[in-house]
């Protein structure tokens, strides 16, 4: 320490110029701060001023030269003048003190604060100094930054798939979808004592459309958001958590997953979920991919039914995008019967003495419940509850209250009209000629006859 011989494990002709160093000598733990590092041979000038020999031997001498000033003025001037302590001082108590001060030790404090604006002022051009010679190099130190920012990336990932035996994806281009034994990569690392349920993604070239149904609890969400995390980690470069991935490459990625509402702009959790997803069917294209997680499931049941249809029809007709879309509607799987671009699969369970085991195994075929009568008897609610509710879906079932949804045909979409309106939309009325726009609609006209 500069003020006492106690030592703080410094480096030989060194200061480490830490946010603090408490001296144990001192009963209130003065805090000694500074803010450069800065070795002897860097600016020996600098260093001088943080650390002067002489100060050791001075303050030596000063204790005999105090000993007839009260130790506890002498302690509150000496540490406030010379070392900025925080603590206030009235007019009064410092005209009271200053009449304590002997003749060297106003020399010295002098001295210390004249070296203290020197101190100041030299960090100053130093700093200056440095970053002027800095700029010299600019393009090199970017270009430099650049490079081991890149190896850093590259590294991280080699290091994180060799530790978890992630493996290197291939891609293709026929739009197809061929991955073994998946994992989920935070999942199987946020809890490492419990095993993962591994699952394929299996997509043709002709496959567009997932429906997936089955329990709450099943594992449904997780099934959509693990692929979604490997087609993210595929396309930066990454290897993968699978035994094996084949995979297209998808220009986007649009994901409608959970319930959030947005008050400040009244909009509800419904509405949030409606303009999520139609800005989803307008940006994509034949080459995304859409993870639809429980559309409808916010407003009556027939009408989020006839959402849910309507939305997978439309996505066949006219956007062929690839589309995991999770659902408790059961009537909407048997879309699959009327839309070759469409398949079912389903979250496995057990069901036995009036119980569910879920599996979180992906099966072909679609479920016809979602046993969410279970799921509440799990999360403890109170039982007169779960009997009531039990009571009822039998009662809801053996009525059919939820009548089988009417299938409409799947037609493409009418591109003549699609292209009229486009021709449309180019003109600038305003800039052409009677002729010209009579000319124009006649061969609208002509379009629409067709």
């Amino acid at each position: 320490c500069p003020l006492c011989s106690e030592k703080i494990n410094l480096e030989k002709n060194e200061i480490k110029f830490c946010e603090m160093i408490r001296c144990q000598n001192y009963t209130n733990h003065m805090e000694i701060k500074f803010n450069l590092i800065m070795r002897e041979k860097t600016s020996p000038t600098l260093y001088n001023l943080f650390y002067d020999p002489s100060l050791k031997k001075w303050k030596n001498s000063l204790k005999y030269q105090m000993r007839s000033i009260p130790l506890e003025i002498s302690k509150e001037f000496l540490f406030s003048r010379l070392f900025s302590t925080n603590k206030k001082f009235t007019r009064e108590r410092i005209n009271n003190l200053l009449k304590e001060v002997t003749q060297e030790l106003k020399e010295q404090e002098d001295r210390l604060l004249r070296a203290n604006e020197e101190r100041f002022a030299l960090e100053a051009r130093l700093f200056k100094e440095l970053r002027k010679q800095v700029s010299t190099y600019t393009l090199d130190v970017q270009k430099a930054s650049s490079i081991i920012s890149e190896l850093d990336f590259y590294l991280s990932l080699a290091s994180v798939a060799s530790e978890n035996s992630y493996v290197r994806p291939s891609f293709n281009d026929e739009k197809r979808i061929d991955v073994k034994s998946a994992r989920h990569p935070i999942i199987e690392k946020a809890n490492p004592d419990l095993i993962f349920v591994v699952n394929d993604y299996s997509f043709s070239s002709n496959d567009e459309i997932l429906i997936i149904t089955g329990p709450n609890m099943g594992g449904k969400s997780t099934y959509m958001k693990e692929f979604g995390l490997l087609v993210i980690m595929a396309q930066i470069g990454s290897f993968i958590p699978c035994e094996k991935a084949d995979l297209p490459i998808f220009d986007s990625l649009f994901a409608r997953i959970g319930a959030s509402d947005n008050l400040i702009k009244g909009e509800s959790t419904f509405m949030v979920e409606m303009k999520e997803v139609a800005e989803a069917l307008e940006k994509a294209t034949d080459n995304s991919l859409f993870i639809f997680d429980e559309i409808g499931r916010g407003t009556a049941t027939f009408d989020g039914m006839a959402l849910a249809q309507s939305i997978i029809e439309y996505i066949a007709a006219k956007l062929h995008t690839k589309t995991f879309f999770s659902t408790h509607y059961h009537e909407i799987t048997k879309l699959s019967e009327k839309i070759k671009n469409v398949k079912n699969i389903h979250c496995d369970v057990i069901e036995e003495n009036g119980g569910v085991t879920f599996l979180y195994k992906m099966k072909e075929g679609s479920m016809n419940k979602s046993y969410g009568v279970n799921v509440a008897k799990l999360a403890s609610i109170p039982q007169d509850i779960i009997n009531r509710a039990a009571d009822l879906l039998r009662s809801f079932e053996k009525e059919n209250v939820i009548s089988s949804s009417t299938q409409i045909e799947i037609t493409k979409s009418d591109t003549n009209r699609d292209t009229i309106t486009e021709e449309i939309k180019k003109i600038n009325p305003y800039n052409m000629s009677p002729l010209e726009a009579l000319n124009f609609l006649i061969d609208i006209k002509k379009k629409v006859n067709k």
